[in-house]
């Protein structure tokens, strides 16, 4: 059965009818595509709209409207609505990625909590192994990637040297096309944005083992408790820089 999350707004949203209507159901998890559609569309400029792209994405059911609701439909809404709309939110991100913790491995290794599907494949195994140079910022500028989640995992991909299942019996090697991302997991993005980092950062430092904020060496091992193991949808709606 779906996992769902359902809450029932104060205020609602009264239509041309006037049938009011309170009852929202949350059912769908951010993946790549929802990402780049919102940063990409005008209106997401706005930190407000793009915050409210966001969690329309994820509502499935709002009373009887159609969907996707209507982005002004949540910007009317009384500012007690969208704050129950925001949690309502994030409590079924949470809910819904128990049982897909990702977990960072040596050899700078991550296992991704849902993996990228690929000719029906899940590939949940991400080894990091070659370097952004300026010629994959030129490749970016090239294909019209401007500054945002796009670009970003664009170039996460050209960072990847294989990628496989976690029982390795199938693999791919190389770079990871960004249109793959489209279809992974947000929180999946989110992790890979922090392992990308720990790479890049992993060349200041020699190539040693990095602490959980990539910024210098990491005293413990590769399996300690200390380092990151479980990334949220919380930053999901961080901008990529």
């Amino acid at each position: 059965m779906e996992t769902t999350r359902t809450i029932d707004l104060v205020g609602g949203h009264v239509d041309k009818e006037k049938k009011r209507h309170t009852h929202v159901v949350f059912g769908h998890r951010l993946t790549g595509k929802d990402l780049f559609q919102a940063d990409e569309d005008p209106l997401g400029q706005n930190p407000t709209q793009y915050q409210s792209l966001l969690v329309r994405a994820a509502i499935t059911e709002f009373g009887t409207l159609p969907m996707p609701v209507a982005l002004s439909v949540l910007l009317d809404l009384d500012s007690i609505d969208r704050e129950d709309l925001i949690e309502g939110q994030n409590a079924y991100s949470a809910m819904t990625t128990e049982g897909h913790e990702s977990e960072f491995l040596p050899d700078h290794k991550v296992r991704l909590g849902w993996g990228f599907k690929i000719n029906d494949v899940i590939y949940d195994v991400v080894q990091f192994g070659k370097r952004v140079t300026g010629r994959e910022d030129i490749e970016a500028d090239r294909a019209s990637l401007s500054p945002g989640i796009r670009r970003t995992c664009f170039l996460i991909g050209k960072q990847i040297s294989r990628i496989s299942n976690v029982h390795n019996t199938a693999s791919i090697e190389g770079a990871v096309a960004v249109k793959h991302f489209e279809s992974l997991d947000g929180a999946d993005i989110a992790t890979l944005r922090g392992a990308a980092e720990m790479w890049r950062q992993s060349f200041r430092v020699g190539g040693t083992a990095l602490s959980r904020n990539g910024r210098g060496p990491d005293r413990h091992g590769a399996d300690d408790e200390n380092r990151p193991a479980r990334v949220s949808d919380s930053a999901l709606a961080d901008r990529a820089p």
